[in-house]
């Protein structure tokens, strides 16, 4: 990979070439063939594309199946393929090497009108059919036949094998929905809910065409896949299937002049190997359809790897399990139905605090996907580190406990089984796509999202496998009513990070009012393990982990940064940690702390708990690559730990840029007030590059988050504003400018500054500090808010809503918004509507994204789309210290207006004066436009001269 670099300028592009080169030969990657085999209509086949990962390669292809070589067709453009069927091989030369092989298969064939018909029978059978919906038979007479007069199926002519194969069409015009059921020659009913072209043979519908050629490369595995061993030697067993032609090598030359073998066979190595050296075994095999290689690497130690963080630490050759226990030396770990007895102070790498009270035990043999369950004192205990939990079906239920009153409604849940899975996290690594680029935190637009709402509507426009799932979030192509939905819209709005609600393993709730399973995920039971019910294949560990990981690497594909809402602050239950120790929960005199409202608080001044968060947050990034953090309730959490936790992580990903922040209070009230992370506290955290949500900015906005109280964009000289309340609109005021400004001190702050109880308006060391919003997750949504709290008319209370989001969008800061704000999302609706300002448990009908209000309410999508775009192209809105924004940056009232004065030039402006009016009154105003040119109003972006600033909106103008 090379990069040019010159002072003063952005870097070029990365350019790549691959080149794998061993004992001197080069291994030439295969060519890639798109799209995949299958089968396609003509009109939709976009062509067969080959490409080559080779700079200066030649590529040859044939397509009727026989192998290609340099005499064959070279590949210059894609290839138009017609009606038929075509087996299509390619290969790579560079110079003298050539790679292997790579095939795919076609059937193309004419669009169908209407449904066919494919039956394998004997010979030309008749064929009644109709269709049912419900209880009601429609026979298809009108296409001109009858009971007595049947049709006969003619001899099919575009499949593989023609043979015994018979077609009947229906046309569209008499295909209504419901079911088809088909008798053949009077004979026996034969039905299926099928809708679209199918096949059927002897019992057995088919959606595709059983004839159809398939591309079947043999198959290589090695066991074990790799890995360290520890004895004299090691067997690895290598199996083939589907060849006819297979060979291996150990001493790093090509397979292909290596041993050959048939079927399985077994390779004993580390005879001539010495300590901490390492062989790799290459496999070749080929059969008519390609070639397949693969490769393992083995490493000969003289002991097992020490591991580096507690949990399960798995090798080929063994696996080590540790966990603390301060409290109880009678610890065992069962695994694969096998009792084993844990040693205390056993070693671990990495600084641990408490050593002594680290218990564990090395178990040889290759364990991957074994069962294991610790024991403490008898009870079985969860793996706080276990990145993979044993699958339980009756958690996606939420059944399981007794019902309890919650809200109003009669609540049970389940959290699934306390057993633990051997993870080889090597089979789920995936070819990682390039990291957006942040040049500076302040540059992020952070877009709040459910995996759950963001897809599970009906008209998502997703694919129904994968509503509400890890891969539904990142479907391309998705549209309703002609506008895009999905990580589509994301990247028409343009905002740069996702911050996705819980995804790590939560208890299901089943809510016997709405009848459904739903909860948002505020409820953990395994920090390090991914949600299930967010998976389209559970119980396929492997396959799960490469779900969410596939969904963070297309999100990053699509330019879109990706941050983890995480709630170390409680767990669902007592369960998660009780019985490995009491000493995981914040206790008052001797009473366990209900800081977090959920009946426990985990307890950060331990420095092992606090640890095992910041190895927890150090697993996300680095196997899942996730771009950052929210943090719930953070000021259950002491203010050392979190910037312990920012300063380490930043500095071992320093080339991230990673968001971290949370919100600076707790959900109830605790006396242990002092060294907390509330926003007050900021300056003690700006080390590690710690934020918080800037809650005294969003009530100053719009006031009461679940109530009619309205403030500065309702008409600020009647509002109330400030955490405490208050009526004189002196707090309200402060809110305001403080907020544009980025809640910035005077000057940098060692301590902390305030109250701990206040929002603090000018708290923060740095930009990147305040996270700027108006609505979330919790409360109304701003729709809703602005709904109940206006009396004006619809489009007066657009114009407040869009107010709203344009003072977060240009103050200074990192601006933050919920999924949907963008066109009138409300979740007032349905059968629970009283619940909307709280509605964690209240099901999909309030809480689904409806994609329909984005065409409905276009023109506050576009709007929205303008905001973000006017703070990304200006950087004047992204001051990046404390010294820029208040050196450069000036709010102050006009009158019942609030007017910012920005230097922009100063951070790199192509604008070098920006001026900002906020006009919250109902009536038009006019500021001295004198030398300025009009560039943003109520309706985005504009152009004019005039000095004219409408009702309850924002003006931009610069010079």
């Amino acid at each position: 990979k090379t990069k040019g670099f010159k002072a003063e300028c952005l870097a070029s592009e990365t350019v790549t070439r691959l080149y794998t080169i061993i004992d001197d030969i080069i291994i030439v990657t295969p060519p890639s063939i798109s799209p995949v085999s299958g089968t396609y209509k003509t009109t939709e086949f976009p062509g067969v594309t080959i490409t080559t990962k080779h700079e200066g390669a030649s590529t040859y292809y044939t397509m009727d199946g026989s192998a290609p070589s340099k005499t064959s067709l070279i590949y210059t453009a894609p290839i138009t393929l017609v009606e038929g069927t075509f087996t299509v091989k390619a290969i790579s030369y560079l110079g003298d090497n050539y790679s292997t092989v790579t095939s795919a298969a076609y059937k193309i064939e004419e669009p169908v009108d209407g449904i066919n018909i494919y039956v394998k029978t004997t010979s030309a059978p008749a064929i009644w059919v109709w269709e049912t919906t419900g209880t009601k038979i429609e026979c298809t007479k009108g296409m001109g036949f009858t009971w007595d007069s049947q049709p006969s199926m003619i001899a099919s002519t575009g499949m593989n094998d023609n043979t015994g194969w018979f077609m009947f069409n229906i046309p569209s015009t008499y295909v209504s929905g419901g079911a088809i059921s088909f008798i053949l020659n009077k004979g026996s009913e034969i039905k299926t809910t099928k809708m679209s072209t199918f096949w059927y043979d002897n019992g057995t519908f088919y959606d595709e065409d059983p004839t159809a050629p398939v591309v079947t490369t043999p198959v290589i595995v090695l066991t074990p896949a790799g890995g360290n061993f520890t004895g004299a030697t090691t067997t690895v067993t290598i199996t083939v299937t589907d060849a006819t032609s297979s060979k291996y090598s150990t001493d790093g030359t090509d397979a292909k002049n290596g041993t050959a073998f048939t079927g399985t066979t077994s390779v004993v190595i580390g005879s001539d190997m010495s300590v901490n050296s390492s062989k790799t075994i290459h496999v070749w095999a080929e059969n008519s359809d390609g070639e397949s290689v693969k490769s393992a690497v083995f490493t000969k130690t003289d002991k097992p790897v020490t591991p580096t963080r507690l949990g399960a630490y798995y090798t080929t050759s063994a696996t080590t399990f540790t966990i603390w226990s301060p409290d109880s030396s009678n610890v065992t770990v069962t695994v694969d139905g096998t009792v084993h007895t844990c040693t205390s102070g056993f070693a671990v790498d990495g600084g641990y605090t408490d050593t002594a009270h680290i218990y564990g035990v090395t178990v040889p043999g290759d364990l991957k996907l074994k069962e294991y369950q610790f024991k403490i004192g008898g009870k079985n205990v969860r793996d706080p580190y276990g990145v993979m939990v044993k699958y339980d079906p009756a958690n996606d239920a939420g059944t399981g406990s007794a019902p309890k009153l919650e809200e109003g409604a009669n609540v049970t849940a389940n959290t699934g089984c306390s057993s633990n899975i051997v993870m080889d996290l090597s089979e789920t690594t995936i070819p990682w796509a390039a990291r957006p680029a942040l040049i500076e935190r302040e540059d992020a637009v952070i877009y709040e999202i459910s995996i759950s709402d963001f897809t599970i509507s009906a008209n998502s426009g997703v694919t129904a496998a994968k509503k509400g799932k890890y891969l539904g979030m990142v479907e391309s192509g998705t549209t309703y009513n002609g506008v895009k939905t999905g990580i589509d819209h994301l990247k028409e709005l343009g905002v740069t990070h996702v911050q996705i609600m819980p995804f790590y393993d939560f208890s299901s709730k089943n809510n016997q009012s709405t009848n459904q399973t739903y909860n948002w995920g505020y409820d953990p039971v395994n920090y390090n393990v991914p949600e299930e019910r967010f998976s389209q294949n559970p119980a396929d560990y492997a396959e799960r982990i490469r779900e969410v990981k596939t969904m963070v690497n297309e999100f990053h594909k699509a330019g879109i940064r990706v941050i983890m809402d995480v709630v170390y602050n409680h767990t669902f239950w007592d369960e998660m940690f009780m019985d490995i120790s009491s000493k995981y929960y914040i206790y008052l005199n001797g009473v366990k702390a209900n800081a977090s409202g959920c009946g426990n608080g985990v307890d950060t001044s331990n420095a092992m708990v606090s640890r095992f968060i910041r190895d927890s947050l150090d697993y996300w990034l680095e196997e899942y690559n996730i771009d950052g953090f929210r943090f719930d309730l953070m000021a259950i959490y002491k203010t050392d730990a979190v910037n312990s936790w920012g300063e380490y992580l930043n500095e071992k990903y320093s080339d991230r840029n990673i968001l971290m922040y949370g919100e600076p209070w707790t959900g109830m009230w605790h006396s242990d007030t002092a060294g907390r992370a509330w926003a007050a506290s900021r300056p003690v955290m700006s080390n590690g590059h710690i934020g918080s949500f800037n809650g005294g900015f969003r009530e100053s906005i719009k006031g009461g988050n679940d109530d009619t109280t309205g403030a500065f964009i309702f008409n600020w000289t009647e509002a109330k504003g400030g955490q405490k309340g208050g009526t004189d609109g002196a707090q309200l005021i402060e809110g305001i400018k403080g907020g544009v400004m980025g809640s910035q001190t005077s000057t940098i702050q060692g301590s902390e500054k305030g109250e701990w109880w206040m929002y603090d308006y000018v708290s923060a060391n740095d930009p990147e500090q305040s996270i700027n919003y108006i609505s979330a997750h919790d409360n109304y949504a701003l729709w809703d808010k602005v709904t109940a709290t206006s009396t004006a008319g619809s489009g007066d209370q657009i114009l407040i809503n869009n107010f709203g989001t344009a003072i977060v969008m240009t103050a200074q800061g990192i601006p933050f918004m919920h999924s949907g704000d963008e066109f009138l999302r409300t979740k007032n609706k349905g059968s629970f509507a009283s619940h909307a300002h709280n509605s964690y448990m209240w099901g999909t009908e309030m809480n689904e994204i409806d994609w329909s209000l984005k065409s409905t309410n276009s023109t506050v999508f576009n709007y929205y789309k303008d905001l973000i775009k006017l703070r990304k192209e200006h950087p004047g809105f992204r001051m990046n210290t404390l010294e820029e924004v208040n050196s450069n940056v000036t709010p102050q009232f006009e009158g019942a207006q609030l007017v910012t004065y920005i230097n922009a030039g100063a951070n790199g402006d192509s604008w070098s004066q920006i001026k900002v009016v906020y006009n919250s009154t109902s009536g038009t105003v006019n500021t001295d436009a004198t030398g300025w040119t009009k560039v943003f109003d109520k309706n985005g972006f504009t152009t004019g001269s005039d000095g004219s600033c409408a009702a309850r909106s924002m003006t931009v103008f610069k010079k």
